[in-house]
């Protein structure tokens, strides 16, 4: 991306029509964007995508946050069972770090942290760190399976 970038600096853009989406009569918008993506360094932000089937989870998410937070890290929890997934999606794009708050469902990860998981793998963010926390009191397979 960074080279398409660099040849399309010569030209003046003046729409943005992708075969996929909307028209953008503000290129700059979406080249800025981009730019951003792929040249500055991840922000010292945490993301949680977690499901809390029974509280355990949410109790260890909510630990974390308070943990990080003493420690001046920003964070953006996800509850995945009613979470905007282009708000997921686009917070990634700037995190340095993500972890899991999967409980254990039918010996499994919980299916919306799984789902979670498989997006940051298509998207391929920034990330520098990543971690699983979770309630497994019958089976502990969901930080392999997540990871």
């Amino acid at each position: 991306i960074k080279g398409h970038l660099e040849k399309l600096a010569r030209y003046e853009i003046e729409t943005i029509a992708p075969s996929h989406g909307p028209l953008y009569d503000d290129p700059a918008f979406i080249l800025d964007a981009y730019r951003h993506w792929v040249l500055d360094p991840p922000e010292n932000l945490v993301v949680l995508p977690y499901v809390s089937m029974h509280g355990s989870t949410q109790v260890m998410v909510d630990h974390l946050i308070s943990a990080l937070a003493d420690r001046g890290v920003r964070t953006e929890p996800f509850n995945m069972t009613v979470t905007d997934l282009g708000k997921l999606v686009i917070t990634l794009v700037d995190a340095a770090t993500v972890v899991f708050g999967a409980p254990t469902m039918l010996v499994e990860p919980h299916p919306s942290v799984v789902y979670a998981a498989y997006l940051v793998n298509a998207l391929r963010p920034k990330l520098r760190h990543a971690a699983v926390i979770g309630s497994y009191g019958w089976a502990g397979k969901a930080p392999e399976q997540v990871t």
